[in-house]
């Protein structure tokens, strides 16, 4: 189905995944916004799907990894974020699929920038998890010798 150049605009209905025998969508070129459908994922019959050029927003749904027959896919120029899919049919692509949207991020075959990790968040676990009960032995130990110094 290639609805591609229609000056069509609006959110693409989450009723897209209920198509599951779709084998080619193009709906590039058009003004289309908003996110990606969750129900991508269940568009298991998909081996094309064009979605450049529009105003797309939000993440890439991983339940598109589930998509095993897809070959093709291309949602450059858009306004896409997050992290790019790693599993499925994504180890397949190449940077093409996905240029021009500057807020991607991923493996650096794909031409995106690395996705932050959480640094901050695991040293906070480390530290409650060995530290502070390092601290707070060491802290009982040292009242414990001191009132027996005492005694």
């Amino acid at each position: 189905m290639d609805l591609s150049w229609n000056q069509l605009s609006g959110n693409i209905p989450s009723m897209i995944g209920d198509l599951q025998r779709l084998r080619d969508l193009s709906l590039s070129r058009n003004s289309l916004q908003g996110p990606l459908p969750q129900s991508f994922g269940s568009l298991i019959g998909m081996e094309l799907l064009d979605l450049a050029f529009n105003n797309l927003s939000g993440e890439i749904p991983k339940s598109m990894e589930k998509l095993l027959l897809l070959n093709y896919l291309n949602l450059s120029f858009n306004r896409l974020q997050g992290e790019i899919p790693n599993r499925g049919p994504f180890t397949n692509f190449t940077a093409q699929s996905f240029m021009e949207n500057e807020a991607l991020c991923g493996v650096a075959k794909l031409k995106a920038p690395p996705c932050p990790t959480n640094v901050s968040s695991s040293r906070t676990k480390l530290q409650l998890k060995y530290v502070l009960p390092t601290i707070v032995s060491i802290a009982i130990i040292v009242a414990i010798l001191s009132i027996l110094i005492k005694c």
